[in-house]
This record gives C-alpha cells, sequence and structure tokens, in this order.
C-alpha cells in the first residue's frame, strides 16, 4: 500500500484486493463523487467516498528496470513524474505540443525544459476530450506562459487537432502539424539527448514500427524508415502496403488484417489461407470492399502485419488491448525456446524480405508471408512458426 487509506482498507478487508482506476474502459477516471455515481454505480457494488476533493485525475506511473543509467527506463510518465522538465541542450520558444489520439500526453516547451504533463490516455470518448482540454488549460496556467507555437498531430480528424486549432485561433499563433511516426523519431532523440547520451554521427537513420498513422500521402503509415541530417527527417523506406477491410475494425479482429495481406498476395484466393475466416455474408462484403477499395484504407504498418501474421499462427477472435495479438506471438515463441532450448523447426525463410526500389525502398513481406502460410497448412506449429 502506498497510502494510508490503502493501508486501513486491507487491514478492514483482511485479504488481498486487486485494485485499478476507477473508470469504465477507455474513459478517464472519475474523480468526483457525483460523476463516479453516475458512470460507475452499475457496475460498482459499493463507494469509499472521501471529504477532500480530487483536483484532478492522475494515472499511476510504469517504468521498467533497465542496467543503463539512471536504472529504470519510463513507460508511462504520470504520478511522481510529472510535470517534472526535460532538459535539453538549447533554449526553444513556448511550444505547446497536445499531443495525438491514443496515449494522450501534453507538453510544454520553456527554455531549456519540456514540461510533459500527467499520462491522458485515449481520446476517443466525450470525457476523455474534456480532460485533455482541462490539462492543456491547466498546464498554460500553472506556468503562466502563452504559446509561440502549437503542434499537433497531421490527422484532420483527431480531437487533439481540433483543440489545437481552437487554440492556434486563441492565442493567434502558427499551428504546425506534424506527422506521427517523424514525432516518434523526434521524441527517441529528444530522450537520448535529456539523457545525455552521445547521438550517433548524422546522418541518422530511425526506424519507427506501430499500429497506425496518418501518413503525407494519405495512406496508413506504421512501418517506416526515416533518415534526420539534423534539419529535416525524410522518408527513405516502408513496408510493402496492403489494404485493411473495414479500417479500424481491422484493428480489433486480426483476421482482418489477414484477409488484407494475402488479398494483396492471391485476391479472392485469400480466402483459403489459414486464420482468414469469415462467413459466407462477411467474405462476400469484404472483398466487396477491398475491390472496390471502400472502407479499406492502405497501410503500411508493422502493427497490423504483426496481426495478421498472429491470425495465420493460430490467434482466433477479438483483440481486447492494444498488443495482444503481437503478445500471442511473443508467448508462443518462449514457449517453442523453454520446449527446445533452441530455434530449430522454424519456417525455412530463404529470403526473409525483399528490398525493392529506390528511395523510398520498399520492404516487401510477400517471401515471408507466403513461406508462414504454407507451414502452417504443412503442420507446422504455432510455436515453431512464432
Amino acid at each position: 500500500p502506498y497510502t494510508p487509506l490503502h493501508h486501513l482498507l486491507l487491514g478492514a478487508v483482511g485479504r488481498p484486493v486487486v485494485c485499478t482506476s476507477g473508470n469504465l474502459s477507455e474513459e478517464p477516471m472519475a474523480i468526483d463523487d457525483a460523476d463516479a455515481l453516475r458512470r460507475l454505480g452499475p457496475i460498482a457494488d459499493v463507494f469509499l467516498v472521501h471529504d477532500r476533493p480530487i483536483v484532478r485525475p492522475v494515472d499511476d506511473s510504469v517504468v521498467l528496470p533497465d542496467d543503463r543509467p539512471p536504472g529504470m527506463r519510463m513507460v508511462r510518465r504520470a504520478r511522481g513524474y510529472a510535470p517534472e522538465p526535460l532538459r535539453t541542450r538549447r533554449r526553444l520558444p513556448v511550444i505547446l505540443a497536445v499531443g495525438g489520439h491514443l496515449k494522450n500526453t501534453v507538453a510544454l516547451s520553456i527554455d531549456d525544459r519540456i514540461i510533459v504533463g500527467s499520462h491522458v490516455g485515449d481520446l476517443d470518448n466525450p470525457p476523455a476530450v474534456a480532460v485533455h482540454r482541462r490539462v492543456v488549460d491547466d498546464l498554460l496556467r500553472f506556468f503562466r506562459r502563452a504559446p509561440a507555437c502549437i503542434a499537433c498531430d497531421l490527422h484532420p480528424d483527431y480531437a487533439s487537432t481540433r483543440v489545437a486549432e481552437d487554440l492556434a485561433d486563441r492565442f493567434g499563433v502558427p499551428l504546425v502539424r506534424v506527422q506521427h511516426h517523424e514525432a516518434h523519431l523526434a521524441a527517441v532523440l529528444a530522450e537520448a539527448e535529456h539523457l545525455d547520451k552521445a547521438l550517433p554521427p548524422l546522418p541518422v537513420l530511425g526506424v519507427s514500427w506501430d499500429g497506425t498513422g496518418y501518413g503525407r500521402d494519405g495512406t496508413v503509415w506504421g512501418g517506416e524508415f526515416f533518415l534526420f541530417d539534423g534539419e529535416t527527417i525524410r522518408r527513405v523506406g516502408h513496408l510493402r502496403r496492403f489494404r485493411l477491410p473495414g479500417g479500424d475494425k481491422a484493428v480489433r479482429e486480426p483476421r482482418r488484417s489477414a484477409l488484407g495481406v494475402f488479398y494483396e498476395l492471391e485476391g479472392e484466393g485469400a480466402l483459403a489461407v489459414p486464420g482468414v475466416e469469415f462467413t459466407d455474408d462477411e467474405s462476400r462484403l469484404l472483398l466487396q470492399a477491398l475491390s472496390g477499395g471502400i472502407a479499406s484504407p492502405q497501410c503500411s504498418s508493422m502493427g497490423r502485419l504483426f496481426d495478421a501474421v498472429a491470425a495465420v499462427c493460430g490467434f482466433r477472435g477479438s483483440v481486447g488491448f492494444e498488443g495482444r495479438a503481437a503478445m500471442f506471438l511473443e508467448f508462443a515463441a518462449e514457449r517453442f525456446l523453454e520446449t527446445t532450448g533452441s530455434t530449430s523447426g522454424r519456417v525455412p525463410f530463404v529470403e526473409p524480405c525483399h528490398l525493392v526500389g529506390d528511395e523510398p525502398v520498399v520492404v516487401d513481406w510477400e517471401p515471408t508471408v507466403r513461406s508462414l502460410a504454407e507451414g502452417i497448412r504443412g503442420g507446422l506449429s504455432t510455436e515453431q512458426a512464432a
């Protein structure tokens, strides 16, 4: 227990308890009694309240142990660490960065400091957007600064983008739209600078892999290679594109990513691939969408490619949290290593991938996924394939 209240509660209960934040999934924490009763009444049997009001919601920080200084790696900066400033080696104007749509965090630069606000979370619902707006206002008011510039994600429909547009009008300052994966690279470089690590000689090759992000060409990015020369970031490579049938639904259903990957290779023959399992009606509608490019955006996402591979290797159903399908592969691979103590028995990839064309180079995953599907058809276990 890290508070006296926890100590008293555990003593009264007399057995282990599991604690979680006071909110429904994907919603911000409730911080006043009336809001808690309204939102959590249907799922909570008892409410423990207090006469001291809570000013703002603050999540727990998440860190991982690390052999390198300072001995830990920050995963989520919140309670105890925000708004502690990060130091930079240069003086910056007052820039307000409003964050992206998922795992949102707000930041404010002042001179040689970058103040990172507490973790906000995903901006998928009105309560979360309201918390985001309040965090922005609190940060500006607490440090008594007006921004000289507002930075937001390139995506035009993010809730954080709309907040940034309103703020830019309110303060009469420029609005800078930053591409999602370029921001990832810039953040890693800034973190290295904050930790006083020696940066490699320029230019720097940066690899930015995740689920989805709005690309400069209007497609969904997520498997990107960038070159940073000290002034500009240039996209020099990416994964081969494939379509995501159903758009955002593919994020929840890895089988849709598998269908998109193998439709790129085999057209309607994709339905015969292990893991691409749909009803007849679903198959008909999804094939129509793919052939017509309807609600099936093109993507170069490593995260969705992992989802497709997980489906082929045996993952079924929907994902209840981000990264679940990739974790399915990771755990299967760990079981294989624990059982055999070696990596023998894997699919014999002669050419895991091809590099196609000039800048930007396309990393073609076709040899990898084809050999994987052939191995599964031939009786390869999930553990061996993973």
